[in-house]
C-alpha cells in the first residue's frame, strides 16, 4: 500500500457502515485521519462498529444528523455508493460544498498494485470474473496474483493493504460508485455498453446515467487504454470526447473494430486468438464479455495461452 498524505489529520465523516464502509475506515485510519461514522441503523450491537469505536471512530447510529455537518467541520464525506444523493446528509453535504467520495477513491489511489477497471449496463460481474482468471492464470507463473474487487463483492480497500506492485486489481465498478469518484487512473478501463432505463431511479436522468459512467475514463493519463463498444456509436462519440486515454474497440460484428468475432472466432486486428465454440458461457453477449476480457488481459501482459 502506498502512504499518501491526501487523508492525513483530515476530519471525515464516513456515511454508511456496510462491507466497504468498514473496510474504507480501517484503511483511513491507516492514512492517519480522523474519523467519525454515521449510519441510520441501530449500531449498538454492530460488531463493526463496535470494533471501529475501540479504534477511536466515533460512531453515531440510529439517525442522520444533519446539524453535525454544519455544527463541525469535515473535510470529506465518504458515501456508501448505495446511499442517493438525495440523502439528508449528502444533500447537506453539497449544500456545504463538502467535496463527497467513495470507497474506489480512497482505496485506489493508495493500491501499489496497477489497477484496471469495468464497467457497464450488463456483463461486469462476468467480463471482470473472465479477465481475472485468465489474469490469475499468467501472474502466478511468478508467485504473483490477479485480485477481483469492487462491486464484485470484495470491498478495493479491503485488499489494496495486501496486493503488492506486481500484483493486479479487476474492479467491478458500479455507476453509484463511479458518481463519487473524482480522480482514478487506471491501467485499462472499459465500458461494456450503456443502455436506458436503468437505475433511473437513482441517477434520475439517463444524461446523469452516462455521465457517472464515463468517470470511469474521465482522469485517466495518455499512457494507458480505454476499452469501447463500437456498436453503440452514439456512447462512443461520448467516450471520445472525455477520454485522453488511447482507445482500442471492440464489436460483436464490425471486423474493423480492434477485436471482432468472426468466423467463429475471437480475433483481433492480427490473429485469430480463440475458437467461440470453446467457450463454455451461451450467447453472443458472453462472446462480447470474453472480448473485453481479452482485450484487458493482452494489454496487461498475458498470452494467449494463458486466455
Amino acid at each position: 500500500m502506498r502512504q499518501i498524505e491526501t487523508y492525513k489529520n483530515k476530519n471525515i465523516l464516513v456515511l454508511g457502515l456496510g462491507k466497504s464502509g468498514f473496510a474504507v475506515s480501517e484503511l483511513l485510519l491507516k492514512l492517519g485521519a480522523k474519523l467519525t461514522l454515521n449510519d441510520k441503523a441501530n449500531l449498538d450491537q454492530n460488531p463493526h462498529a463496535q470494533e471501529l469505536k475501540k479504534l477511536g471512530v466515533r460512531v453515531i447510529g440510529g439517525q442522520h444528523p444533519v446539524d453535525l455537518l454544519s455544527k463541525e467541520h469535515f473535510d470529506y464525506l465518504v458515501k456508501n455508493p448505495g446511499i442517493p444523493y438525495d440523502n439528508p446528509m449528502v444533500k447537506e453535504a453539497i449544500k456545504l460544498d463538502l467535496p463527497i467520495i467513495t470507497e474506489p477513491e480512497v482505496a485506489l489511489n493508495v493500491s501499489e498494485a496497477p489497477y484496471v477497471c469495468v464497467t457497464g449496463s450488463n456483463g461486469k460481474t462476468t467480463t471482470v470474473m473472465l479477465t481475472q482468471q485468465i489474469l490469475e492464470h499468467h501472474l502466478v507463473k511468478t508467485g504473483h496474483h490477479a485480485y477481483a474487487v469492487g462491486n464484485i463483492g470484495r470491498p478495493i480497500a479491503e485488499i489494496v493493504t495486501e496486493a503488492t506492485k506486481d500484483d493486479v486489481l479487476v474492479v467491478e465498478m458500479s455507476s453509484f460508485q463511479l458518481m463519487g469518484v473524482t480522480d482514478i487512473n487506471p491501467r485499462v478501463a472499459a465500458i461494456i455498453d450503456i443502455y436506458d432505463n436503468v437505475h433511473l431511479d437513482y441517477h434520475k436522468t439517463f444524461a446523469n446515467y452516462v455521465v457517472a459512467k464515463l468517470n470511469v475514463t474521465k482522469t485517466q493519463s495518455a499512457d494507458n487504454y480505454f476499452l469501447a463498444n463500437f456498436d453503440q456509436k452514439d456512447i462512443l462519440e461520448k467516450e471520445k470526447a472525455i477520454t485522453k486515454a488511447k482507445i482500442q474497440t471492440f464489436s460483436e460484428k464490425d471486423q474493423t473494430a480492434n477485436y471482432f468475432i468472426a468466423d467463429g472466432y475471437l480475433q483481433d486486428q492480427n490473429e485469430k486468438i480463440m475458437a467461440t465454440k470453446q467457450m463454455k458461457l451461451p450467447g453472443i453477449h458472453n462472446q462480447q464479455n470474453a472480448l473485453v476480457a481479452i482485450a484487458i488481459a493482452k494489454i496487461m501482459g498475458a498470452e494467449n495461452d494463458d486466455i
